[in-house]
């Protein structure tokens, strides 16, 4: 009761000069301080407008304690614009929303500034109110503008996203510019707020975005990762989930995509040793992972392969890998082997080496090929005469020596 009489005193000192402001937040800050609620007369809050000091008042009262003059607040607020004062500082859920007009015209004009830090942050603010949804739609042409343009400064951005993602239909969603959402999850500072906004977003739209999403998975966002493995499982863009993964380097996290994605980054995959998800393909479709050369990959890593019969009469580069490794004895065609020998990828080869440790047949033939390879020119140039080599030229006269040279060669 002490209290209340301080207070009533100085409600009536104000009344009386606003100089007496000081005095009354004085007061305030006692009572607030013992986590008393304030409440002050409606006629506390309608004097002095038009005094400076008076406003600086009223500016901490509404900042501090959320007091603001509530039974004439339109008028109010049409005052702090008229003499600068501003009227964001005076928006409260609270209050604003008791009115549903006076809302509607302030969300009116709020919507038509541009997206500036405090003008976003009263909106957060006023955003904590359900009742806010019934406005939020002027703010749209706002929000769209900002995230067009995506914003360089990071507190904008987030609470662009944030807005949008609370405020925007369905419509005005498949709306949003996917470009401007992209140079925001591309910019790691900005990245978590674009990855926010997707989360309202379509499939298609996340289609469009696979290319700012794999950045994002690349960087570590859990959340992006988990919207390309979404995406993924629809065949229909697997293709661009594909495409968009390869742009950077590998991460465990493509272990996990959709086989549909994983067959379209075969090369990448044995490429970057991803020996989890050779081994999905593997033991998905056997035939196909030996033709895609996944069996060739993990032979030469030397990972286990899966039992699978391999073809008797191979007629590829990688199934002829696989009948080595399987029966441990050369194929009926043996040029395969040597199309493998020389193939321009690393698999092949490497995986020739490997299997040649445990098999005699395939050691000596390649043993004979590596032969072949540093002397056939020789040999071509001996029975041309074009030889440089005297001895060469020397042999060529003699035909008798020829069966000594080819059975050396």
């Amino acid at each position: 009761m002490e209290m209340d009489a301080e207070l009533a005193a100085a409600c009536c000192a104000y009344l009386v000069h606003p100089r007496h402001g000081p005095k009354l937040l004085n007061v305030c800050s006692n009572i607030s301080r013992d986590g008393t609620t304030i409440h002050l007369p409606q006629r506390i809050m309608e004097a002095h407008w038009k005094s400076r000091s008076g406003m600086e008042v009223l500016l901490v009262l509404s900042k501090e304690y959320r007091i603001v003059p509530r039974r004439n607040l339109r008028e109010f607020l049409a005052h702090c614009q008229k003499d600068g004062y501003g009227m964001m500082d005076f928006l409260h859920p609270c209050s604003l929303f008791d009115d549903y007009e006076l809302a509607a015209d302030v969300y009116k004009y709020l919507g038509n500034l541009g997206p500036t830090v405090p003008l976003l942050t009263v909106l957060r603010y006023l955003g904590g109110s359900e009742r806010s949804n019934a406005h939020g739609w002027q703010l749209w042409p706002m929000l769209h503008m900002g995230i067009r343009v995506a914003a360089e400064r990071v507190t904008q951005t987030h609470m662009l996203c944030s807005l949008a993602f609370r405020y925007f239909s369905v419509e005005q969603m498949a709306l949003v510019d996917l470009r401007g959402v992209g140079e925001m999850a591309l910019r790691s500072r900005t990245t978590n707020a674009a990855l926010h906004l997707m989360a309202r977003m379509t499939v298609a739209q996340h289609a469009k975005l696979a290319r700012p999403l794999a950045f994002a998975a690349h960087t570590g966002y859990a959340r992006a990762m988990y919207y390309l493995t979404a995406l993924g499982r629809d065949p229909a863009h697997a293709i661009q989930v594909a495409d968009a993964v390869q742009c950077y380097g590998y991460c465990a996290y493509m272990d996990r995509l959709n086989l549909n994605v994983l067959w379209r980054t075969v090369p990448f995959l044995v490429k970057n040793r991803a020996n989890a998800a050779l081994l999905r393909l593997a033991c998905h479709d056997g035939r196909h992972a030996i033709e895609e050369g996944v069996f060739t990959a993990m032979i030469a890593d030397s990972r286990p392969v899966p039992q699978l019969p391999p073809p008797q009469d191979p007629g590829t580069i990688h199934s002829a890998v696989h009948y080595v490794y399987m029966y441990h004895q050369l194929p009926p065609k043996r040029h395969i082997v040597d199309a493998a020998m020389w193939s321009n990828a690393f698999s092949p080869m490497s995986a020739l080496l490997k299997i040649s440790r445990n098999c005699a047949p395939l050691r000596l033939y390649m043993v004979m090929a590596r032969k072949w390879q540093r002397r056939r020119v020789d040999l071509v140039e001996m029975v041309r005469g074009h030889s440089s080599c005297a001895i060469m030229a020397q042999l060529k006269c003699h035909e008798f020596a020829w069966r000594l040279v080819f059975s050396y060669i």
